[in-house]
């Protein structure tokens, strides 16, 4: 599979909060050497937030940064949630 797949089933399995999935192919695709971007940790994300491991989401946003990626308007929204 290639970015563009594991990004979109991350995308259905955060839809239907279902966050371990949605954690499990953001590892595999981790694991076959495709880097992510900005799409995949938004999906993470918001499969995180969707079920309320605001933890997590706020986790994966502060490794986002440190990979040197820029969170977007999805990202903030979701963090907004996190910290109040």
């Amino acid at each position: 599979m290639d970015g563009v797949i594991y990004g979109t089933i991350m995308a259905v399995c955060a839809s239907n909060t279902k966050w371990e999935e949605a954690e499990y192919y953001f590892n595999q695709m981790k694991d076959e050497g495709h880097t992510p971007n900005v799409y995949h940790y938004s999906s993470l994300i918001n499969a995180y937030s969707a079920c309320g491991n605001y933890k997590k989401a706020d986790m994966l946003i502060q490794d986002m940064k440190s990979e040197g990626l820029v969170p977007n308007k999805v990202c903030f929204s979701f963090h907004l949630l996190i910290v109040r």
